[in-house]
């Protein structure tokens, strides 16, 4: 079993309406998200999954979904770990 990891940036804007603070106002982050695959390398290739390939994965949630990271200051992440996910 071998484990993947990619990285994805992006900037995106939210509000928390029921929020009392002031993230209850529109704002924005760069975030940064890390999600993890797990699966078996295929004998012919050696690989578990083609780099090129993996948002077509991570978008369809073809191979076993372990993790999602998501941050959205460089400081504090949330995490989501799947069914296939490890205990911390």
């Amino acid at each position: 079993m071998h484990q993947l990891e990619v990285e994805y940036s992006f900037a995106a804007a939210h509000r928390l309406p029921r929020h009392p603070g002031k993230c209850k106002n529109m704002h924005g982050h760069n975030y940064k998200m890390k999600v993890v695959l797990r699966g078996v390398p295929q004998p012919e290739q050696g690989l578990v999954i083609d780099f090129g390939d993996v948002d077509q994965v991570v978008q369809a949630r073809v191979l076993a979904l372990v993790e999602v990271r998501l941050w959205e200051i460089p400081t504090a992440c949330v995490v989501y770990r799947g069914p296939n996910g490890f205990a911390p």
